[in-house]
C-alpha cells in the first residue's frame, strides 16, 4: 500500500518536499513582493570643487558604513543631475538638485514629473556675485563686461539667466565665460573676467576662496526684494556684518542676499530601503545649523519642486527602524523578509509536517481497523451461527485474503508490534474456524 510506504519514509517523502516547497515559495514571494534592493547605487553630485560634491562624499561614507556601495559621479550641476536621473543608459539613482531648476525642468518634462521624488530639502544656497569692480551693485552694470555665469547644464547658469532676464539683459549683451569654480577665482584676480555669478552653500571651497581672495569683492544687489518677488524660488536673507568671515571680515555691513533651496532627489523606482538610508544620511549630514538656518531646521520637506517620498517622510519624522539601526543594510533586508514571510511560511510548513503524516497515519489505521472489523465479523458468525460447508469456505477464503493483504503490507516501524498482534489474531480466528468445522 503506497500510503504505508510514504509514511515509512516520511522524512524524505513528506518532510523534505514540504520544507523545500516552503523555501521555494519564500524566495518567490521575496522576489515578487519584497525584492532585495541593489547594493550599489550612483550618486550624481556636482563640480568637484563645489559643496554638492563635499556632501556626496559624506553621504557615500555613511551609506558604505551601512553596507551600501555608493558610486559618486561629479557633474556640471543640477541640469546634468536631472538628466542622469532620467537617463536609462547612464542613470543616476540619487542626485543633488538646486531649487528652481527643477521647476523649469518639470514644465519641460510635463507628465514625467512624477518619475522623481524629493527625499529632503537639505540646505540654503545664496546667489553669489563676486567682482573685481568695487562699486558694482546692479545687474545692469554687467552689460559689456566679461562675466562667468556657469557651465551649460548647471544650476548657477540657469539662475544667472533668470536674473539677467529681469533687467532685460541677454547673453549677447555680455562677454559670457564658462570659467567656474576655483578657476574663476584666479580669473578674477588676473583680470580675465570682471564678475562671476554662481550658486553655492557658504561652506563651499569656491566661496571660501572668493571671500579670502584679495581684490575680489562681494556684490550686494540693490532691489533684491523685487527680484525675489519676480522669481518665486528665490528668497531674501539677511547676512549680518562680518558673518561670512574672510580678511577683512565680510560683509563690511549688513546686507541682503538672494537664496534658493538645495534638495536630494531620487528616481521613483529606487528601492524604498535605499531611500530610507538616504533620508537618514541627510539627517546625519545636514541637521547642524548654518549661517542661514538654525540647528534642526534642515533637512525638511517644505516648498518642494518634486513630490516627497513617503518613505523619506517617515524616516525624517521617526528615524531609522530598529533593524536598520542595529544591523547592516543587507542583513536588515533579510531579517525583515524572514519576519514577514519566513516565519509564517515556517509555521505553515511545520503545521503541514504535523497534519500530512497524521492523515497518512489515519489512513493506515483505517486499513488495520478494517481488517480487525472483518475478523470480528467472522468471530461473530462463529459464535452465533451453525456453519455450513459454504459458510466455512466463505470464511476461509476471507481469512486467506486478510492474511495475504497483511503479509504484503510493509508497516512502518512503529506499527510492527500491532501488525504482529494482528497476525496472531488471524491465526486465532482460523483456529476457531477449524475447531468449529471439526464439530
Amino acid at each position: 500500500m503506497r500510503w504505508a510506504k510514504l509514511y515509512r519514509y516520511k522524512y524524505i517523502a513528506v518532510y523534505l518536499p514540504i520544507w523545500t516547497l516552503a523555501g521555494v515559495v519564500f524566495f518567490a514571494l521575496s522576489a515578487l513582493w519584497m525584492p532585495l534592493a541593489p547594493t550599489t547605487v550612483t550618486l550624481s553630485s556636482g563640480p568637484v570643487d563645489g559643496m554638492y560634491h563635499v556632501h556626496a562624499l559624506r553621504y557615500a561614507k555613511l551609506l558604505q558604513e551601512r553596507g551600501l556601495d555608493v558610486q559618486v559621479a561629479s557633474s556640471v550641476g543640477s541640469g546634468e543631475n536631472l538628466s542622469r536621473l532620467r537617463d536609462a543608459d547612464k542613470p543616476a539613482h540619487i542626485a543633488f538638485v538646486q531649487g528652481g531648476y527643477a521647476t523649469q525642468d518639470n514644465a519641460a518634462m510635463g507628465q514625467q514629473r512624477l518619475r522623481l521624488l524629493t527625499v529632503a530639502n537639505i540646505d540654503i544656497e545664496p546667489i553669489w556675485i563676486f567682482s573685481r569692480l568695487r562699486d558694482l551693485d546692479a545687474l545692469q552694470q554687467l552689460q559689456g563686461l566679461r562675466v562667468s555665469i556657469g557651465q551649460v547644464g548647471s544650476g548657477s547658469r540657469q539662475v544667472a539667466m533668470r536674473l539677467l532676464e529681469q533687467v532685460r539683459l541677454e547673453p549677447k549683451d555680455l562677454v559670457v565665460s564658462e570659467t567656474t569654480g576655483l578657476s574663476a577665482v584666479k580669473a578674477l584676480q588676473n583680470g580675465s573676467i570682471d564678475a562671476s555669478i554662481f550658486v553655492a552653500a557658504p561652506g563651499a571651497p569656491v566661496v571660501r576662496a572668493m571671500l579670502s581672495a584679495p581684490s575680489v569683492y562681494l556684490v550686494q544687489l540693490k532691489r533684491s526684494a523685487a527680484l525675489s518677488e519676480r522669481i518665486h524660488f528665490l528668497s531674501p536673507r539677511l547676512v549680518a556684518q562680518g558673518m561670512l568671515g574672510g580678511t577683512p571680515r565680510v560683509p563690511a555691513q549688513d546686507m541682503v542676499m538672494l537664496c534658493t533651496i538645495a534638495s536630494v532627489v531620487v528616481r521613483e523606482d529606487l528601492h524604498p530601503a535605499i531611500i530610507q538610508l538616504v533620508a537618514w544620511a541627510a539627517q546625519e549630514v545636514h541637521s547642524e545649523g548654518g549661517i542661514f538656518y538654525k540647528p534642526g531646521e534642515f533637512p525638511q520637506l517644505k516648498n518642494l519642486d518634486f513630490p516627497s517620498s513617503p518613505v523619506a517622510r517617515r524616516t525624517l519624522a521617526a528615524g531609522l527602524p530598529w533593524l536598520e539601526q542595529n544591523t547592516s543594510f543587507v542583513t536588515a533586508q533579510w531579517l525583515r523578509r524572514l519576519m514577514f514571510m519566513g516565519l509564517p511560511l515556517a509555521f505553515l510548513a511545520w503545521l503541514a509536517c504535523r497534519l500530512v503524516p497524521a492523515y497518512m497515519r489515519w489512513l493506515l489505521e483505517s486499513h488495520v481497523n478494517r481488517w480487525y472489523g472483518e475478523l470480528k465479523y467472522i468471530e461473530y458468525d462463529l459464535e452465533n451461527q451453525v456453519l455450513s460447508g459454504l459458510d466455512f469456505s466463505r470464511h476461509h477464503i476471507r481469512l486467506r485474503k486478510i492474511e495475504s493483504a497483511v503479509t504484503l503490507f510493509v508497516p512502518p516501524t512503529d506499527y510492527m508490534k500491532r501488525m504482529y498482534i494482528l497476525r496472531q489474531h488471524i491465526h486465532f480466528v482460523r483456529h476457531k474456524l477449524l475447531a468449529k468445522r471439526g464439530r
